[in-house]
């Protein structure tokens, strides 16, 4: 994903502007939303393949933003608790690619955060 790549850049190539932030809380929604809803509403095992995959990339753009030092300021703190809370939750799913990035973020998070 672009926007990934253009967050993990160092220095970072985008600023933390009102516009960024209100995407990165689309994305968490779309990160956050319970897969047997997903499903549910959509039984094409091809769709729910893709669907997975754009959650997947979310929680990654997620974990990246995480890192950034911009997005550590106290004024996005609220976000950062609702994307950490995101990562404990994709633990308990059932696809296999969701939970090994949930567990990337919390590593990343315990790393950055120390805790």
């Amino acid at each position: 994903m672009a926007l990934n790549f253009c967050l993990a850049l160092r220095p970072p190539l985008l600023k933390m502007t009102p516009e960024l932030v209100n995407l990165l809380q689309e994305v968490l929604q779309i990160a956050d939303t319970d897969e047997s809803v997903l499903i549910g509403k959509f039984m094409n095992p091809k769709l729910a393949v893709t669907l997975t995959k754009l959650r997947t990339a979310c929680i990654e753009l997620l974990c990246t933003a995480m890192a950034w030092a911009d997005f550590k300021t106290p004024n996005h703190a609220d976000l950062r608790s609702r994307i950490i809370a995101m990562f404990f939750k994709s633990l308990t799913c059932r696809t296999a690619e969701i939970v090994a990035v949930a567990k990337e973020g919390l590593r990343q998070v315990s790393l950055l955060f120390e805790l």
